[in-house]
Parts: structure tokens; sequence; C-alpha cells
């Protein structure tokens, strides 16, 4: 299964109903973040205002992060075998873009193992 599928499962809810206040993004929080997953099809989470989050299909001309990794990995930290952390430190995940901003999505996308 593609890992947008996965995010979309994940996602579900907040995709519908929006980000809950809780997560703290807050109002104006607008980002950009491209998943390069080797072996997976392209695709963007554009988040507006801290509050909606989309997944698009494509590559987007000016993310402002980008998330790098295979397949396997990201599948893994979807269902919450891995802890993105520790993906992270082992090299499994690559990140370019400011590291605060994305750690904020982390418990948003993430679920703790």
């Amino acid at each position: 299964m593609p890992f947008m599928d996965d995010l979309n499962r994940i996602l579900g809810p907040i995709l519908t109903q929006g980000i809950p206040d809780d997560k703290k993004l807050g109002g104006k929080f607008d980002r950009i973040v491209q998943f390069d997953i080797s072996g997976d099809k392209d695709f963007y989470m554009e988040i507006k205002g801290g509050r909606t989050l989309s997944l698009v299909e494509g590559k987007h001309a000016k993310p402002d992060a980008i998330v790098s990794s295979d397949k396997d990995t990201m599948s893994s930290l979807a269902s919450g075998e891995s802890a993105p952390m520790v993906a992270l430190v082992q090299g499994k995940v690559k990140l370019k873009g400011n590291m605060s901003e994305l750690l904020k999505l982390k418990d948003l996308i993430f679920p703790s193992p």
C-alpha cells in the first residue's frame, strides 16, 4: 500500500474535520511538506492556517520542508512499529527544512510506538 494511502487512513478525521486546537500549530502555520519516498508515489502535505490539512499527489514547486526515506521505513512509522526520532537518528529518515517545525507535525502524523 502506498504511504500516501497510509497517511490518508491515519489522518482521516483531521483531513475532514481539521487539525484539533490542542495540536498547537497556531493560526498562521502555513506549510508545504514534500514526501520523497523511494519506491512510492510523490506527494506533499499542505497545512493552511494551522487548521486545514490536505494530501496532494505530485511534487510541489517550493516545499517548506522535505521528508526523505524508503517505503518500508515510512510504513513502519505509520503503523507505530518504529519511532520517528529513532529512524531519524539512524539515518533512515532525512529531513530538509526547519527541524522544530517538522517536529510539531510528528505527533500529528505518527502514533507513539
